[in-house]
């Protein structure tokens, strides 16, 4: 009998071994989203990002401060081609605008980024160059749904 309550506890003990690693593998999230920025002067903007085939998309929901000032506007795709790389860090395109002096579109391109989630509920997006956007290394940005 003791033979039998050993193997038990052993297989109890393997169970619970085996449950904690598969919860530990659920911690994995998705960008598909609703996002926020926050901690720079474009903060107030907001995007919508969803699934489309194997990739990705971020649209803009609303533009505030120096992405309006650079010409962004509701609508734009402001990321795309969007592709997980490894649990919860994808690599994409971000597009920059730049605007003249009279607020016609001077530039209009997308530079390669990766997106770190950092939570659930946080995104880090970062330029493979840093420093190219004028404003804020690292965008961050806040699950709001």
């Amino acid at each position: 009998m003791k033979i039998r309550f050993n193997t038990i506890l052993a297989l109890l003990f393997l169970f619970f071994c085996i449950c904690s690693v598969s919860a530990c593998k659920e911690d994995k999230v998705d960008i598909e989203g609703k996002w926020e920025r926050f901690n720079d002067e474009a903060a107030g903007s907001i995007l919508n990002v969803k699934k489309t085939g194997d990739t990705y998309v971020g649209t803009l929901v609303h533009v505030e401060g120096p992405l309006f000032e650079s010409g962004f506007q509701t609508g734009d795709v402001k990321w795309r081609n969007i592709k997980a790389k490894s649990e919860n860090y994808y690599i994409g395109q971000d597009l920059m605008k730049g605007v003249d002096t009279s607020g016609a579109i001077k530039y209009y391109r997308f530079e390669d980024v990766y997106f770190d989630m950092v939570s659930f509920d946080i995104l880090h997006v970062s330029s493979f160059a840093k420093g190219k956007e004028s404003f804020g290394e690292t965008q961050k940005w806040k699950r709001i749904q």
